[in-house]
């Protein structure tokens, strides 16, 4: 019963401890996950409007 009651009390110090550490609501995950995919879709679109002329530096050979 002894043991029972530490490991309680740790998981009770834990539970408390998580809830100082924890710094991002939602609403900033949300506003992080925002610019990612902004710049996700940025790169991508770059890279398909640009596709020709970095196979010409690259001097590699398209078939399009």
């Amino acid at each position: 019963m002894i043991v029972f009651n530490k490991i309680n009390e740790l998981f009770n110090k834990l539970y408390t401890l998580s809830f100082r550490i924890q710094f991002l609501n939602g609403n900033c995950l949300k506003i992080i996950a925002m610019l990612i995919m902004l710049m996700d879709h940025f790169t991508k679109s770059f890279f398909i409007y640009n596709f020709n002329n970095i196979c010409d530096v690259l001097s590699i050979s398209t078939y399009m």
